[in-house]
C-alpha cells in the first residue's frame, strides 16, 4: 500500500499559485467538485492541492470545514490514482459547487472520478 500520508509540503498555499492556478490552468468537472489543474516541469513535491468550499453557498464555516474534511481525505486515500512522472510538479484546486453536503461515498465518488481524468489529460498532454 502506498504512502497515505497528507504533508504540509501536500498543500498549495502561495496567493501567486492560487491566482495562476485559477486563472491559467485547465478543468475537470465531475458532480459535485470542479478541479482545476496545471503542471510544471520541476519541484521535489509531485503534487499539490488547494481546497476551497464558497462561503456564497455555506454560511456556516462548520460546513464549509466539514466539506474540506471529507474531500481531503478522500484525496488522501485515492491520491495514488495520479502517477505522474519524476519531474512533472501538479498543481490542483478543488472546488466543491454543490449547495448541500453530500456523503463520504458520494464525495469519493467524484474525487476518484476527477484524479482518473487530470491522469488521462496529463498522460495524453505528455504523448
Amino acid at each position: 500500500m502506498a504512502n497515505q500520508n497528507f504533508s504540509k509540503s501536500e498543500r498549495i498555499t502561495s496567493k501567486v499559485v492560487i491566482d495562476l492556478l485559477f486563472s491559467k490552468s485547465s478543468n475537470v468537472f465531475s458532480f459535485p467538485i470542479k478541479a482545476f489543474y496545471s503542471t510544471k516541469n520541476k519541484s521535489n513535491v509531485k503534487t499539490q492541492i488547494l481546497i476551497t468550499v464558497p462561503k456564497r453557498n455555506f454560511k456556516k464555516a462548520v460546513d464549509r470545514n466539514k466539506i474540506k474534511r471529507l474531500i481531503r481525505e478522500n484525496y488522501r486515500k485515492n491520491k495514488e490514482l495520479i502517477t505522474i512522472k519524476e519531474n512533472l510538479h501538479t498543481e490542483i484546486a478543488f472546488v466543491y459547487i454543490h449547495k448541500e453536503i453530500l456523503t463520504y461515498q458520494q464525495i469519493e465518488k467524484s474525487i476518484i472520478l476527477l484524479l482518473q481524468k487530470i491522469e488521462k489529460s496529463i498522460t495524453n498532454k505528455e504523448n
